[in-house]
């Protein structure tokens, strides 16, 4: 069973890049299950561990890092410390869950990054099209 998954491994990220595309703009939920399943897909690699502690050895990593300790310390100045700090982490996480995933991942074609922009930008033009079709409908009732 693993193998038909080590396999299909770039597939698998592909499928779940798109995934987490289309639901930026439509479902905060099935966004954190893609997000996840990313990085399932990282931890079940037969490498992970030695794919992980590179990522903390990049200089890239050390960037998404120090944006989140410089967001982290904003907090204190909050007039409601509970309420800025459960949501403001618990939105800002998978900000730093995600460069993890993509520094971990094995480097993938460049015709599958294309793939991947081309998705975004489609799917991107679309929701615009639809948002500017609702608009004009409704155009009287705004």
């Amino acid at each position: 069973m693993f193998n038909v998954f080590q396999d299909n491994r770039r597939q698998i990220f592909v499928a779940l890049c798109s995934l987490l595309i289309v639901s930026m703009f439509y479902s905060k939920f099935i966004m954190s299950i893609a997000t996840i399943l990313l990085a399932l897909n990282v931890v079940f690699h037969p490498n992970w561990r030695d794919h992980i502690r590179n990522v903390f050895h990049s200089q890239s990593w050390k960037m998404f890092w120090i944006i989140f300790i410089i967001y982290v310390i904003s907090i204190v100045h909050s007039s409601d410390l509970s309420r800025a700090f459960f949501f403001g982490i618990q939105m800002k996480l998978p900000l730093l869950i995600l460069p993890i995933v993509f520094l971990s991942t094995p480097k993938i074609s460049k015709q599958d990054l294309l793939n991947i922009l081309l998705f975004f930008v489609g799917v991107t033009f679309i929701v615009g099209l639809i948002t500017l079709c609702q608009y004009l409908l409704n155009f009287k009732e705004i």
